[in-house]
């Protein structure tokens, strides 16, 4: 696709932005940017400094900023605190409206420092340490020996690590979701019981919870012939077949999620998309989603999905409403309403009273 796109400049187009942060940043950077090509674009500096560019096939910018970390520390120990510090400190030097340690101050990020300079000074032989604080802060420090050099911590909050305040990010949520294009992704290898209960018919493997452990991600499995076990997805085991559904892409089906994204300004945007891409997309992105179930009536399932991702700091939560004469079918329409990064740091228990406990599998299918 990139190689397509190089030598079809022309149909290419003009270069756009991922974010308003970055076109505001592009404008003060002596590049001409309708020359960069899709990947990363390297060789370019600022004040002595080397720049590092990455340009996705949309011919949208998604990254500017110093080029700061080694590509073998990216790859052992991926990050969103790398193109975050990269950017950040780019747009310290780009900035001429406000005092650096002001801006610092407005953003709550700290360094044991007083020269956000010293950044220039790291040559990629330091010891990099990233530590998550209590899923609220990010601290990253560099040292040799024991001898520290810089530490900076920061909020793991979505808007400052993305660089978008909340509509833009909505907007660039759904315009993500709709290009999207997933890739055929291999079944999962399941865990198969113990020797010992190998003369059930079903089985369930739980991989972890959130917050509460009504509020889970676990796979309902049924033995087939040979002992080979499936995902469940029948009129049978509407519980179960939900969690199999909202929860995993490995079943074969045809439904789709008719979706009303909630947005800032009490806006809305109707989405209808198919249900494998939508986990596909939040999969790509870093996410793990979990199920609640809040009702089992006689005809619907209600309950929400709630798609976490830790590194990024939010967790987007999606309310479902699932008629069960539709899973025997495995096709048709699951009604959802989307409310997009929300902090995880504003997620507690109380947020969750409103759920009914999901009982166990021996009791409720």
């Amino acid at each position: 696709m990139c190689l397509f796109l190089m030598l079809h400049t022309a149909v290419w187009g003009q270069v756009q932005y991922a974010t308003t942060r970055l076109q505001s940043m592009a404008q003060l950077l002596p590049i001409d940017w309708n020359k960069l090509v899709c990947g990363e674009n390297n060789g370019y500096t600022y004040s002595g400094h080397p720049l590092t560019i990455f340009v996705n096939e949309w011919n949208e910018v998604t990254q500017i900023g110093y080029k700061l970390f080694p590509e073998g520390i990216r790859k052992s120990s991926p990050s969103p605190v790398y193109d975050f510090l990269e950017r950040y400190f780019l747009e310290l030097d780009l900035q001429k409206d406000i005092d650096k340690s002001m801006r610092l101050a407005l953003d709550k990020v700290q360094l044991n420092v007083n020269t956000p300079e010293i950044i220039h000074t790291l040559d990629g032989t330091e010891k990099l340490q990233v530590d998550m604080l209590s899923l609220k802060r990010y601290q990253v420090s560099w040292s040799k020996g024991d001898r520290n050099i810089l530490t900076i911590t920061f909020d793991m909050d979505y808007q400052l690590l993305s660089g978008c305040n909340a509509i833009e990010a909505e907007q660039k949520l759904i315009r993500e979701l709709r290009r999207y294009r997933p890739t055929k992704a291999k079944e999962t290898t399941v865990d198969e019981p113990e020797s010992n209960v190998t003369d059930h018919e079903f089985w369930q493997i739980d991989k972890g919870y959130y917050i509460l452990n009504e509020i889970r991600h676990t796979l309902y499995y049924e033995r087939k012939k040979q002992k080979e076990w499936k995902l469940v997805c029948d009129a049978a085991h509407p519980v179960w077949s939900t969690f199999n559904l909202m929860l995993s892409t490995d079943l074969e089906h045809q439904f789709n999620l008719n979706m009303v994204v909630d947005r800032y300004g009490y806006h809305q945007t109707e989405l209808n998309i198919p249900l494998k891409k939508w986990i596909a997309f939040y999969q790509n992105q870093g996410c793990k989603a979990y199920l609640g179930i809040k009702t089992h009536q006689d005809k619907t399932i209600t309950g929400t999905v709630f798609i976490v991702n830790e590194q990024m700091g939010y967790n987007h939560m999606l309310t479902i409403e699932l008629d069960k004469d539709i899973i025997a079918r495995r096709k048709g329409d699951i009604r959802s309403r989307l409310y997009a990064y929300i902090p995880l740091h504003n997620v507690s228990d109380d947020y969750f009273q409103f759920y009914t406990k999901v009982p166990d599998m021996d009791t409720i299918k």
